[in-house]
């Protein structure tokens, strides 16, 4: 009997082509579009923010905040709605027989351990959101968009000396050099600043300390970060309001301004870019690395730096401010380049998977108190 041999085009279709390498132009292209997103984010935020305060005159810093509180959240609750509802749509097309699980009596448990995560973890990370956003447009108000870049920078030493003297991770020389630059730059802008406002630094340094215990605190939760953005944003807009509402409200109503068209579209313009900022930050990290995301925002820092000399009048143009500015940018500069280096030269470590950890200390003790039933 004779076997006939399969035919030719039966052979193409059985063999499947490999995938198409990535090119070099591709690879940079990929990892360069999630900074130069964030970076126009952030840049945007930085101006729009300071026009509507020094620009615009408004003072109402707690209805700024409410404003752009309420505007995250509720477009935040929308994304999230809509995921949740495909991912619904989803899972009845794929098990139409699936059943919903019932709680079991190890509820009350779980909602006794959750209440005391809230308290521990949540309710200071929501604090330390607001004081964030409240203490930031309150410097924008009273110090220049140059000083406050250099005094926002602090916020790097500043974790950096925790770490140091708290958790024993000594830094190497050279970033040791890099943070005495930094900071002597600093120290020579705000000595020589024209319109030096000691309440306006204070607030600057209150805000680096509550970004940094914001961060501290959202390491702790397990939450998504869009998850995060909306509880956030959600007791920020409450507390603002609140605070808007029982101290701003004359001054808001009385806005000369108010209903000025132009004024209207740069503040729902500022609204939309406050959101995609939040999401920017996520995507450069995810896509990239965090080290990533730190060096455009020091990019950031130097065309905001520009644009506050530029675009507004309260920065005042003097020879030793401007030159303390640039120490402190090179200051910053080499710090993100000993961290890259520091980074490319690690010895990799062995690929063994790593037993999975739990997420929080709250999530840690939930599962020890369901183990014992």
């Amino acid at each position: 009997m004779q076997v006939k041999p399969a035919s030719t085009s039966a052979t193409c279709t059985a063999v499947q082509e490999p995938p198409a390498a990535t090119t070099g132009a591709q690879r940079v292209w990929q990892a360069l579009w999630p900074c130069a997103f964030y970076f126009s984010c952030a840049f945007a935020m930085n101006m729009l923010t300071k026009l509507l305060i020094t620009g615009y005159q408004w003072h109402a810093i707690y209805a700024l905040g409410a404003i752009q509180n309420v505007f995250t959240a509720l477009s935040m609750a929308v994304m999230l709605g809509g995921k949740y509802l495909f991912r619904s749509l989803s899972a009845k097309t794929s098990e139409p027989g699936a059943t919903v699980e019932k709680p079991t009596q190890n509820e009350p448990r779980k909602v006794a351990l959750n209440l005391n995560f809230v308290i521990r973890v949540m309710l200071p990370l929501i604090f330390f959101h607001v004081g964030n956003i409240i203490c930031g447009f309150a410097a924008m108000r009273v110090v220049n968009m140059p000083m406050y870049l250099v005094l926002r920078r602090l916020t790097t030493i500043n974790v950096l000396l925790i770490e140091w003297f708290v958790l024993n991770k000594e830094p190497s020389t050279g970033i040791k050099f890099a943070l005495l630059v930094s900071a002597t730059g600093s120290s020579i802008a705000g000595s020589t600043d024209a319109k030096f406002e000691p309440w306006g630094y204070m607030l600057a340094i209150a805000q680096n300390v509550c970004t940094a215990c914001s961060l501290t605190f959202s390491k702790e939760t397990s939450l998504p970060s869009q998850v995060l953005v909306l509880i956030n944003s959600t007791a920020g807009a409450v507390i603002c309001l609140g605070l808007a509402y029982t101290l701003e409200y004359d001054a808001v109503v009385s806005f000369p301004g108010l209903y000025d068209p132009q004024f209207l579209r740069t503040m729902l313009f500022m609204c939309c870019v406050c959101v995609l900022y939040q999401l920017s930050v996520t995507l450069c990290t995810i896509r990239n690395s965090a080290l990533a995301t730190s060096v455009t925002g020091n990019v950031k820092d130097l065309f905001s730096t520009v644009g506050g000399y530029i675009f507004f009048t309260d920065a005042t143009i003097r020879a030793a401010n401007v030159f303390g500015v640039v120490v402190s940018l090179i200051g910053s500069y080499t710090f993100s380049y000993l961290k890259f280096q520091a980074l490319a030269y690690e010895k990799p470590t062995a690929t063994v998977e790593p037993a999975p950890k739990p997420a929080s200390a709250s999530t840690e003790k939930l599962s020890a108190e369901l183990k014992r039933e």
